[in-house]
């Protein structure tokens, strides 16, 4: 009996149909002992009955790292940011690298969809079919991740980056291309700059080619898309788990080839001319000042706008006039006797001459300020100031006239000193005389005084 009972378990699990948890048929014998008289009719029945095999499901929302409740896109999030970590790629020492992979997986393919979600919450893994891996898995052959690529989620991934980097290199290789910055320099003279003027300037501009018009191709020929990059101008290289885009080594990032290179441009797509254009120059520019004329430089491509002109200004010396951002500086020479008499001497300024007047006994290197006589300054505002020195020239060469002439001025200096010294004397000497009338009037006073005091008291 007890061979019957084992052959019909073993007939019943080969019958029964595969579902995803397999049912195990668990026997149990007790055999009686005819010389056993103490045993009870309960120990002597066969016990036959069916259990499920232990199975530890993980939670899906476990598996992503979210809670219950979150939404789609939050989900989604997370799953990119495990499936990096998780990737067998990236987790090659560990062996249980593709079963976690996949077990995330199914996790994602059921939160991620709104009908086996509410399932998935309502009845957990039975709702959600069962086997954490999806579709039949288990026993026997066949694909154990339900006949899916379990990568297919995470190249999906890195499929669509890739195709939206090319669309977006391919959009920006076709949409209109600003014109280059062109950057040159003009010399203007001291005077141009402080009134301003104007200044035809002759620089070299980049224009698109009219033999190809901008194509790079021969008349009758046009570029081909680069086999290598497929257009886009990159090329990816993978280095394990990750990936380096990279300018394509064969069309040198342009995405298409030209055989046949224009002969005007030498496949360049442009050429240059020279082009000849009048400048404004305001008043008070300096060296260093960088103009710009805005879509005066070279073209733009496929209707894109000009590129800007830059002109850097350089402005040269003067002799005369030093200057000093608004302010001007000048140095004028007078004569000896000049200095010291003081006179009107003709001044040129930057708004005209006019009439300086020295005063008497201006020294060497001294300053006069002149307002308002400077430069204006850049985009409005008030003139600077002209600072006016004055040097005194000692005479070199003297006729006997004008020696003789300053001798007798130099002796007047002497006699003055002597005059200048015994009136010094006479006053010392009565100011000794005051000082000695006084301490001998005071000597008479004490005298009087004690004489009074002391006739008195002998009276007494």
């Amino acid at each position: 009996m007890r061979t019957f009972l084992q052959s019909s378990a073993r007939r019943a699990l080969r019958r029964s149909p595969t579902t995803n948890n397999p049912v195990l048929l668990s026997l149990s014998f007790s055999s009686s002992s005819s010389s056993s008289s103490t045993t009870t009719s309960r120990s002597n029945k066969r016990h036959f009955h069916a259990s499920l095999p232990p199975q530890a499901e993980r939670d899906y929302y476990d598996i992503l790292g979210v809670t219950k409740g979150v939404g789609k896109a939050d989900i989604k999030k997370a799953y990119y940011a495990k499936a990096k970590q998780m990737h067998p790629d990236v987790n090659k020492d560990d062996p249980n690298a593709t079963d976690k992979f996949a077990e995330l997986q199914s996790a994602y393919e059921c939160l991620s969809d709104p009908e086996k979600k509410q399932s998935y919450d309502q009845f957990g893994h039975a709702g959600a079919g069962g086997n954490p891996f999806g579709g039949q898995g288990g026993g026997g052959g066949g694909n154990p991740f339900g006949g899916q690529d379990p990568f297919r989620g995470f190249q999906d991934i890195f499929g669509r980056q890739q195709q939206q980097q090319q669309q977006s290199q391919q959009s920006m290789r076709n949409a209109p291309m600003r014109g280059g910055d062109v950057q040159t320099r003009l010399r203007v003279g001291f005077m141009e700059a402080v009134n301003g003027c104007e200044k035809d300037i002759t620089f070299r501009q980049g224009i698109q080619c009219n033999t190809c018009d901008g194509s790079g191709a021969k008349p009758g020929s046009s570029p081909t898309t680069c086999g290598r990059c497929n257009g886009t101008g990159a090329i990816h290289v993978s280095r394990g788990f990750f990936q380096m885009q990279m300018q394509c080594d064969q069309c040198g990032g342009a995405g298409e080839i030209i055989s046949d290179p224009c002969t005007s441009c030498s496949g360049e797509g442009r050429s240059t001319k020279i082009r000849t254009v009048s400048v404004t120059i305001p008043r008070g520019v300096d060296t260093g000042i960088n103009m710009r004329l805005a879509e005066q430089g070279d073209e733009g491509m496929r209707g894109g706008p000009s590129g800007s002109l830059y002109i850097e200004i350089e402005v040269e010396h003067d002799d005369y006039f030093n200057r000093d951002g608004s302010d001007v500086h000048t140095d004028v020479s007078i004569r000896y006797s000049q200095a010291a008499l003081g006179t009107n001497i003709p001044l040129r300024t930057l708004r005209g001459d006019v009439e300086l007047k020295v005063k008497s006994g201006t020294q060497p290197n001294e300053q006069v300020l002149l307002r308002n006589r400077g430069i204006h300054k850049l985009n409005g505002g008030e003139r600077g100031h002209q600072y006016v020195r004055f040097i005194v020239e000692t005479p070199r060469n003297l006729t006997e006239e004008q020696r003789e002439l300053l001798e007798e001025l130099e002796a007047t200096y002497g006699e003055k000193r002597v005059d200048e010294s015994e009136e010094e004397d006479e006053q010392e000497e009565e100011q000794e005389d005051e000082e000695d009338r006084g301490n001998g009037g005071n000597e008479e006073e004490k005298k009087s005084f004690f004489g009074n005091m002391f006739g008195s008291e002998k009276k007494q």
